[in-house]
């Protein structure tokens, strides 16, 4: 009897923390729950983005996903490094960069130096110029490509005849992003390429032209990619014209890959192919988000600046990479640094939340090795903003 009332005491005792145990866990999720809603509320941009993974994922039937997890494993030499740090030192403090909204809140900048890059002094009265999109608090209804120009490569001011962006979607399921900036030497214009979204049916690759007098023509199809390809989006579109008949495009597919396209026109492009993917090998494995190419004439090769994180990570965990493939075979990429050129600053700083989307010029001639970099970041406070740094990077880094 006494036995017999011990076990039902216990057997009373498991029950009720069984019960204890449960209320907690509702109680948890439900916070968890709230500072999900909380954090949402904040910062759409990461919504956005992560809906923007899972659709990829999703339209490449998991079978990339599983793809990329899995060679990333099978490479056990390069083991996740989440300590690593970047090369180029962090911008101590933002750029000051007007938008059309008021915000002066700005993100995925385009840079181009004419001196440098062209032995051009100036063009149209400046020697640097700069595309971006504003982004206040991650709101895509103001994501319109804009530019704004320089003579110092840090002071920007809005050129005459450019206060409003040259293109505006505010549809909440149709919007602008991802600008690019590439300089057309034969016909002496600014080529100005984008994305536009329309959430849950296509990607587009418009592009616009810019003469030298502030002429701008109207805006031209490129590319459009239906949200149902299986090979995935078509994210940050950067191009590099070689010839005059020979122009090449990459863009991101928000997976494991990267996608090159060719043109003998810049009008009317390839279907894309699949290009190398050296991140997949590199630190444990990355997913390359957000693009940027130049050539280096110097040493017959294209220089890719790429925003990306982890395979199984997020936004947090972006960083800037480098990789590069030769002017001959410019969808055979490689990555031959050991570690990132950026990642995001202390967490009281402007980029103290993660890094971005990054720009660069390189000096050919005086100094091959430094770089001029314009990137973009956010801070704790969801803010958006363009800083500026420089510095050497050696091949063996």
């Amino acid at each position: 009897m006494k036995k017999s009332i011990a076990m039902t005491t216990l057997l009373m005792g498991l029950l009720l923390l069984l019960i204890l145990t449960e209320n907690q866990n509702k109680m948890i999720k439900g916070k968890i729950n709230n500072n999900s809603s909380n954090l949402a509320t904040q910062n759409s941009r990461s919504d956005e983005l992560s809906n923007t993974i899972r659709k990829s994922n999703f339209l490449l039937g998991g079978g990339e996903t599983g793809r990329i997890e899995k060679q990333a494993q099978e490479r056990k030499d390069n083991s996740v490094n989440n300590s690593l740090t970047g090369l180029l030192p962090n911008a101590k403090q933002q750029l000051f960069t007007a938008t059309y909204d008021g915000s002066a809140q700005a993100t995925h900048p385009s840079v181009i130096d004419f001196k440098l890059e062209y032995h051009i002094e100036k063009w149209n009265g400046y020697r640097y110029w700069m595309v971006f999109t504003p982004y206040p608090n991650s709101d895509d209804k103001y994501e319109n490509p804009s530019i704004l120009s320089s003579n110092d490569g840090l002071t920007w001011v809005v050129p005459p005849g450019f206060e409003k962006p040259l293109d505006i979607k505010e549809d909440r399921k149709n919007f602008n992003s991802d600008p690019s900036l590439l300089y057309d030497k034969e016909t002496n214009t600014l080529n100005v390429f984008w994305r536009e979204v329309f959430m849950g049916k296509y990607d587009k690759i418009l592009r616009i032209k810019i003469s030298e007098k502030g002429n701008i023509a109207p805006k031209v199809l490129m590319v459009e990619v239906p949200w149902t390809d299986k090979e995935g989006l078509a994210l940050s579109p950067t191009v590099w014209k070689k010839s005059s008949n020979e122009w090449y495009m990459w863009t991101a597919n928000g997976s494991s890959t990267v996608h090159i396209y060719t043109s003998s026109d810049g009008v009317t492009w390839s279907k894309r192919e699949r290009c190398s993917y050296p991140w997949l090998a590199w630190n444990g494995g990355y997913v390359p988000w957000h693009l940027e190419v130049k050539p280096n004439y110097g040493d017959q090769k294209i220089e890719f600046f790429i925003a990306g994180f982890p395979i199984g990570k997020g936004l947090k965990d972006m960083s800037v990479f480098y990789a590069e493939a030769p002017m001959s075979d410019p969808k055979k990429i490689t990555m031959p640094l050991k570690r990132p050129l950026l990642t995001k600053g202390n967490s009281a700083n402007w980029d103290g939340s993660y890094v971005y989307r990054a720009s660069f010029t390189i000096d050919p001639e005086t100094n091959p090795s430094k770089y001029h970099v314009w990137y973009a970041a956010m801070s704790q406070l969801a803010q958006w903003r363009i800083g500026y740094t420089e510095g050497e990077i050696a091949p063996s880094e």
